[in-house]
């Protein structure tokens, strides 16, 4: 029987991501059909395209899912290993009546980096972007700020860059939220230091869990991928984040051409900063329209026919199985489950 049957992915009944110009049921890059936009945001929640997302969750099809890029899927197919999802016996869609209890605030892409993955140049929001961002979080506020329990900042932008999330966490308002329990910050590290982390002393009983981009192992390769970073500032603010009694930590690896045989190292480093009281996540490089189709290609080392997949593969399979060690890279460890993908 197909191993999707037996179980349901809970996000698109509790998850919603929104964007400047659309609102996704999950990470586009994972879910990349979009619900839609309107000023109603409870009419694109209840809209008919999230209704069909929701029944391919329930009758196994996952059909609008990457199963190759979700890490989730691909450890489920891969692997038989059910993470966060819920058996379908014990699915309870009545629980998800009133509307998202987590939202992901992926409507700024302000940043103090310039990744090629990501960007082509330095994007910092003006007066008019503010207003229209300023807006679209009094939106969410008014629609669902009763039900929501869990905050992501953010999926667009740097949060300590974004001045609209930066004053959102420095100034963060809890009554607007009587049911908030958990907030997850997801940055590239450089500008939550010692005196960033006491500013925002009123909220740390809320930040639940904090995911840092690094895509790196050295300075060297750090230069070439996270673009404007400082490799020093990074290693100083790293150190000072494990100190922190932060429940979740997690260091994220964005897997490509130019870094994949740092993947091991990667992982040591990690463990040694942290004493190992972290996640290590390697995710394959996607292509947010920077590259081209060739360039994309060479990125691809996980794809077989990429000249350097042996080289690829042989790395990949030092870091399987490790300890709090994930990726989404089953599908190539585990061919007898390729029908699936």
């Amino acid at each position: 029987m197909n191993i999707l049957n037996n179980y349901v992915c809970p996000i698109p009944f509790n998850y919603l991501e929104v964007t400047d110009k659309s609102v996704y049921g999950c990470c586009p890059a994972l879910m990349p059909i979009s619900y839609g936009y309107s000023n109603n945001l409870k009419d694109v929640w209840n809209g008919e395209i999230a209704k069909k997302v929701r029944e391919s969750v329930l009758d196994g099809s996952y059909k609008y899912c990457s199963k190759i890029n979700c890490v989730h899927l691909s450890k489920l197919i891969g692997i038989g290993d059910p993470g966060s999802f819920i058996k379908k016996s014990e699915f309870d869609i009545n629980k998800f009546k009133n509307g998202p209890t987590t939202i992901n605030i992926a409507f700024d892409r302000s940043c103090n980096l310039k990744c090629p993955s990501c960007r082509n140049e330095i994007i910092m929001a003006n007066t008019e972007e503010l207003k229209n961002i300023q807006k679209i979080m009094n939106d969410i506020i008014d629609v669902f700020g009763n039900n929501i329990e869990f905050f992501h900042l953010c999926g667009s932008a740097e949060p300590f860059a974004s001045k609209t999330i930066r004053n959102f966490l420095l100034n963060f308002d809890e009554s607007k939220f009587p049911n908030l329990k958990k907030l997850h910050i997801l940055t590239n590290g450089l500008l939550l230091n010692e005196d960033m982390w006491n500013n925002l002393k009123h909220i740390h009983k809320l930040i639940n869990s904090i995911a840092i981009s690094v895509d790196a192992a050295t300075e060297e390769t750090y230069n070439k991928i996270r673009v404007g970073g400082d490799w020093k500032i990074l290693m100083n603010n790293l150190k000072f984040m494990a100190t922190l009694e932060i429940p979740n930590i997690s260091l994220l690896f964005v897997v490509q051409d130019i870094n994949y045989f740092e993947m091991v190292d990667f992982y040591n480093m990690a463990g040694d900063i942290f004493h190992n009281n972290v996640d290590i996540s390697f995710t394959k490089i996607l292509n947010w329209n920077t590259y081209t189709d060739e360039q994309y290609l060479k990125k691809q080392v996980w794809n077989k026919l990429h000249p350097e997949f042996p080289l690829f593969l042989e790395q990949l399979n030092k870091i399987s199985g490790l300890y709090r060690c994930h990726h989404n890279m089953y599908d190539i460890l585990n061919e007898k489950n390729k029908e699936l993908l």
